[in-house]
């Protein structure tokens, strides 16, 4: 179990579950914890009393923190620091497994990743297998067409299937894990 003054990755454990986004200059806050009006107007104060902090934008609808900050004049460090001491009931609220939740989000990335790997791939092989047929079928070479286009047809259904599944996921996905109907 973390406590609230360990560092996860650089990040105070507490921050982790409402780290949506951080690059140097950037960093966007989001969470249930966010919602509340008093939270956002503690948290705007804190983060625009810091030298070299921009913007401070927050939404309470969706729960969300946008910062955008000098890195030379705010160090990163210092900037999660201030927002872990401002954000006690974040962390009160945080998971106690937070090593946990970045592992989890490491390994979507990376699956990701291998998706859009796997889907350029079959999508060049698609490119491929179509031009070659049609070369074929102009030469008039109908085995090396025939065959080709089997190759277009098997990476284009695997393309569709693939689409398709996505797509299932998002839209149908939320519906069949609360059983709506």
């Amino acid at each position: 179990m973390l406590h609230d003054d360990e560092m996860v990755g650089g990040v105070p454990a507490a921050l982790l579950p409402l780290l949506a986004s951080h690059v140097p200059g950037r960093l966007r806050l989001r969470g249930a914890a966010l919602r509340s009006a008093k939270m956002l107007a503690r948290v705007r104060e804190a983060v625009l009393q810091c030298d070299g902090v921009l913007e401070c934008r927050i939404n309470a609808r969706v729960g969300s923190v946008l910062l955008r900050y000098e890195p030379q004049r705010l160090p990163q460090q210092a900037l999660l620091a201030r927002l872990a001491t401002t954000l006690p009931a974040a962390a009160q609220q945080a998971t106690p497994d937070a090593a946990a939740q970045v592992q989890r989000a490491r390994r979507r990335r990376v699956q990701a990743a291998r998706r859009r790997r796997v889907n350029t791939a079959v999508q060049y092989g698609m490119a491929l297998s179509l031009g070659t047929s049609l070369l074929a079928a102009a030469r008039g070479a109908t085995g090396a067409h025939v065959a080709a286009g089997n190759v277009f047809l098997a990476l284009l259904a695997l393309h569709v299937i693939r689409g398709a599944a996505r797509c299932s996921d998002r839209c149908w996905g939320n519906r069949r894990r609360t059983g709506e109907a």
